[in-house]
């Protein structure tokens, strides 16, 4: 006689786990490849006008004069390559990005070149789609974390950015890994370890894009949160050390070449070219997106950093009710825009010859859709950092340490922001924690209503 063996309740909630796990990773590998197909066709099918132009000009002179002159310079190289007396070395932009340009510059730059760099970025794009699913898995539960994943594997913003010579997709891989690893800190191992690796990466992203070179005493400040401040003085010192470490490389090589620690030409630029309100010199639309080209004291502001701050603080006080709106209201918007005044055609950094985004219906869809949610995201990554900045008012010993460390990072590029230059392209870096942060409260709302008919029932009966 056969005998049937019913598994047990907890056999079949095993399997239905297993079910569900496989089915999250199959969907997972599918937005993965979505989001490979949107990078590779979108870097192998754009043609930039004049793609050298501006600061990718000046990204890849760095990177060419470094490696076939041995000097990091900004300055032009001729046909030729024959300079007179040689590229002058100076310390304007910071080396990160030229770095990483180092492995595909050429000769004489050519089609193929570029092309290897766009791929090389969308690689990193690929890459990135692992971070995001990792980081949002740590906040969300079950095929919860696929949603943010999805909307950074389409976003146009962040696949039409890799196809540039400019240090945003880089950074924003850089910014996603730091993050990544500073989570997977756990107080009760006692090791600092993964702290001491993530304050270093953020170092090295510092040093891609200066953004956050005052980040260290947030990033300590979310360390002493997270570890319930059990963590002893050195361990702080490590890594704030780690940390430190890149961009000091960096000034003793600034010390020995030049005599100085840093150029502030550039922080001087972020300070003046945004503190015009509606990024209009005097109100005038002809000057949106460039105020600083009509600006006749322009050369007087730049001088110096002292300059530019005494400049803007006059100017300020001239006319202080639109300053503190421009300065606590319109920087933060613009900065959050889908678009600024600078972009051709309101999306692209730089004029296209070819794009996806103008000739395939698929892409242009994709590209409306994500156009018209965009604040809807932004506002609700707004909500939730809102949300946890209170609940950890409320309650400093915090669980869910991930959440904090994405809204203490989505703060602080809207305050740095704030303070310096506010173009939309500013924001790409932290695309996927505002998708991250987005349907981190999307969940804890629907927690909540779901909660409700339970409470009310309660109450009913009692």
């Amino acid at each position: 006689m056969q005998v049937l063996v019913h598994p047990t309740p907890s056999t079949t909630e095993f399997r239905m786990l297993q079910n569900r796990k496989s089915a999250i990773n199959f969907c997972l590998v599918l937005i993965v490849l979505l989001g490979a197909y949107l990078r590779i066709h979108t870097a192998t099918n754009t043609v930039v006008d004049n793609p050298f132009r501006a600061d990718a000009g000046q990204y890849y002179t760095y990177a060419h004069n470094l490696r076939f002159s041995g000097v990091y310079s900004r300055d032009f190289w001729p046909q030729s390559n024959n300079f007179e007396h040689g590229p002058s070395a100076d310390a304007i932009r910071s080396p990160g990005y030229p770095l990483f340009l180092l492995a595909f510059v050429e000769k004489t730059p050519s089609d193929k070149g570029i092309l290897q760099i766009t791929l090389a970025q969308a690689g990193l794009g690929i890459l990135s789609l692992i971070l995001v699913f990792g980081l949002a898995r740590k906040i969300l539960p079950g095929a919860w974390p696929l949603a943010p994943t999805l909307l950074t594997a389409i976003s146009p913003q962040l696949v039409n950015m890799e196809t540039y010579i400019l240090s945003e997709s880089l950074f924003g891989f850089l910014l996603l890994l730091a993050i990544y690893v500073c989570t997977r800190y756990k107080s009760e191992d006692c090791n600092n370890r993964t702290l001491i690796i993530s304050g270093f990466l953020f170092g090295i992203a510092t040093l891609v894009r200066p953004t956050t070179q005052y980040f260290l005493p947030v990033l300590l400040l979310y360390v002493a949160l997270a570890s319930g401040r059990q963590l002893q003085w050195q361990h702080y010192v490590a890594i704030a050390s780690a940390f430190i470490l890149p961009s000091a490389f960096w000034m003793v090589r600034n010390v020995i070449t030049l005599g100085i620690t840093s150029d502030p030409t550039l922080t001087i630029n972020t300070l003046v070219h945004g503190h015009y309100p509606g990024m209009m010199y005097n109100a005038d639309p002809a000057t949106l997106g460039y105020p600083y080209r009509f600006d006749p004291k322009i050369q007087e502001l730049s001088s110096s950093i002292g300059s530019a701050l005494s400049g803007i603080w006059e100017r300020v006080m001239d006319q202080p009710a639109q300053y503190l709106q421009w300065y606590l209201m319109g920087k933060p918007v613009e900065f959050l825009s889908w678009s600024d005044a600078s972009t051709e055609q309101g999306f692209f950094t730089y004029g296209v010859l070819q794009s996806p985004y103008l000739s395939s219906k698929f892409f242009i869809f994709i590209y409306v859709l994500m156009q018209h949610t965009h604040w809807i995201w932004v506002a609700l990554a707004i909500f939730s950092s809102l949300y946890l900045l209170l609940k950890l008012f409320k309650q400093p010993h915090f669980t869910d340490a991930t959440s904090v460390l994405l809204t203490f990072v989505f703060i602080y590029f809207i305050g740095i922001h704030s303070v310096g230059f506010p173009i939309a392209r500013y924001n790409t870096p932290i695309l996927a924690l505002i998708f991250i942060l987005s349907f981190s409260f999307l969940y804890t709302l629907t927690q909540k209503i779901r909660s409700q008919p339970a409470v009310s029932m309660e109450a009913d009966v009692t």
